[in-house]
Order: C-alpha cells, then sequence, then structure tokens
C-alpha cells in the first residue's frame, strides 16, 4: 500500500504542469506533518549533529522531497533523512517523526474517530480538538479525557513490509487501553456512557434479527430503547455466502413504530457486506442512545459512529465520522 502511495503521488507531482519544485526533487514533493510534540528541527545537513537552522512547531506541514538521503536511527526511531522546505526554508529532515498526509483526513471535522495501538493508517487527528477514551471495566464504560501520543516503529522484522507504522498511545497507555479514541470540537462530559459491559450477542446482525440498544438513566433503567433490526436477501459467491440489499433499521416501538433507515451512513459494509455494532451507550451527554459500527474485509477495518447530537429531520441517530484501518502488508 505504501508503495502504491508514493508511486501514485510520483506520477501526479512529476507530471502536474504548475507544480514547483523549489527543492530540485527528482520525483516531485509530498507534505507531511511534524508529530513530535517539542516540534522537529530542520537541518542543514542529512545528519543528526548537523546544524539545526529552525525548530518546525508540532503538526506543522511541510514540502518533502520523495528520494531518500539515507536511512537512521534516532532516538530508537528508525526513519529516513529527506529533503523538505518549511515556509520558503530548505534544508533536511528525519522523517521519522513526520507522518504523511491525506486530503480526506485535513478536513476540518467537529468529530474524529481512532482506536490506539499499531496502525497502517492515516492519522484521522486534530491537535485541536478535545480528545477522549472510551475505558471499559467491570462495571460500566467511561469517557476520559486524554493526550494522544505518535510514534513511528520500525517494521523491518516482518517480512514483506518496509520503513515504519504508526502506533498511537495515550497518557493512560501504560495503565489500561481505551475501546475508541474521540476529538471533539466541544468538550464532552467525563462519566459513564454505558453499563452495557458484556459482550454484544449478536456482533452481526443477519436478516430478520434485532438488537435492543438504549441508554442508562441516573437509576439505572433501561432508557430511550431501540430497536435495530437486519432486513437483506443471501446470496451465494464464490467467498462464501454474501448478502444484498442490507438494510440496517432502528424503531421506537413506543413512538408508533417510529423508524430510520441508517444503512446509507455506511460507505463500507465488508467482504460479507453486512456491519458489526460494536458499541452503544450515550456520548454526547443528551440520554439518547450512540451506535458505533465496523465492517471488515482481508485488507481493512472500517470504524463509523452514529450519534444523536447529529440526527436530522427528526431520526435518531446522524454520521458523525468513520476511520479506516489498513492491514500491514
Amino acid at each position: 500500500m505504501k508503495h502504491l502511495l508514493i508511486t501514485f503521488l510520483s506520477v501526479i507531482f512529476i507530471h502536474h504542469p504548475g507544480f514547483a519544485q523549489k527543492l530540485s526533487c527528482d520525483y516531485g514533493e509530498i507534505q507531511m506533518r511534524i508529530i513530535s510534540k517539542t516540534g522537529l528541527e530542520l537541518k542543514s545537513g542529512a545528519e543528526e549533529d548537523s546544524i539545526t537552522l529552525i525548530t518546525v512547531p508540532y503538526w506543522a506541514k511541510v514540502d518533502v522531497c520523495l528520494d531518500i538521503e539515507k536511512a537512521d536511527t534516532v532516538n530508537s526511531t528508525f526513519g529516513d533523512w529527506r529533503k523538505v522546505n518549511y515556509n520558503g526554508l530548505n534544508g533536511y529532515m528525519f522523517d521519522g517523526f513526520l507522518t504523511e498526509t491525506y486530503t480526506s483526513y485535513e478536513t476540518p471535522k467537529d468529530i474524529r474517530i481512532m482506536v490506539e495501538g499499531y496502525l497502517c493508517a492515516p492519522l484521522n487527528f486534530d491537535p485541536t480538538l478535545f480528545w477522549y477514551g472510551i475505558y471499559r471495566t467491570k462495571t460500566a464504560d467511561s469517557l476520559i479525557r486524554v493526550n494522544i501520543e505518535f510514534n513511528k516503529l520500525n517494521f523491518e522484522r516482518m517480512e514483506e513490509m518496509e520503513g515504519g507504522i504508526i502506533l498511537i498511545r495515550t497518557n493512560l497507555s501504560d495503565k489500561m487501553k481505551s475501546m475508541l479514541l474521540i476529538g471533539s470540537n466541544k468538550p464532552l462530559s467525563e462519566k459513564i456512557v454505558s453499563y452495557n459491559n458484556n459482550p454484544i450477542d449478536p456482533h452481526t446482525l443477519y436478516p430478520g434479527q434485532r438488537k435492543t440498544v438504549y441508554t442508562w438513566n441516573s437509576i439505572q433503567r433501561y432508557g430511550n430503547a431501540l430497536n435495530l433490526n437486519a432486513i437483506g436477501t443471501f446470496k451465494d459467491s464464490q467467498h462464501g455466502v454474501v448478502l444484498e440489499n442490507y438494510q440496517l433499521r432502528l424503531t421506537n416501538i413506543q413512538d408508533n413504530h417510529k423508524t430510520q433507515d441508517i444503512s446509507d451512513n455506511f460507505s463500507f459494509k465488508g467482504e460479507s457486506g453486512m456491519v458489526r455494532l460494536i458499541w452503544f451507550g450515550d456520548i454526547d451527554d443528551d440520554n439518547k442512545v450512540d451506535l458505533l459500527f465496523s465492517a471488515s474485509s482481508t485488507s481493512e477495518n472500517q470504524l463509523t459512529l452514529l450519534l444523536s447530537s447529529k440526527a436530522m429531520n427528526d431520526n435518531f441517530v446522524g454520521k458523525a465520522d468513520d476511520w479506516t484501518n489498513y492491514n500491514c502488508y
């Protein structure tokens, strides 16, 4: 995937007539962001002990040559030295503390989701947002404010893998791992967001199956319960059974069976044509149910978060964000 991306970018940058070659790059430039919280030094040469020209701040963008000057390891981080340009100033940077930018993830959002751990995916991150993790205990799931940290890791030890991947951690990672990371442009309440801490059964809803989703009120009784119903038809394929016309519908049986079809919120439904409900609760503190789904294939997994606060036209929920993680091969 990484090689395909670099080849694709090379073709675009080489052949685009309006692209400026500020650094005399042989193959063009890409944009990357600084992921070191203390910033990253722009050097006069491709060496750690070269003269520092300027320290570029955290999350700033720099223009980067595709040409690699040399491989190196700095502060136990594997990477390459590259020519870069920051606000018109040319120099060299160690890309072990840089991450690629992706247009689809550069668009401003008021809600973003990610998971922590080892990832081969674009960073769906914005440092101006308030970040939280959903943490599971024996009795409940809680929303806790966190600080996000990034590290690039060397995966030379894995066959068919070159370069590195991103490790996403928080200030709480040494003690516990979150189920989901959520960035919001507004502060969220740090609170219990679900008492439903038992495994959801079934995770996948086949046509004809139903799951009740709900919130809990202050006296721990069901609140605002909705039925999640699946419909569709089975079809045999070369790789097994898949579904056609798969739909998920939320219904409030206490309100004249008011129903919302949420199927259009999923841009990807996995290899079998279905999504999995992996969590529900109340993230946005309005005592209305929020839903988290996943859809997987052999090469990727996509998470989709639906929030009640994003609902429009008298619906129950609306799409807040989705994010895709790819397998590292």
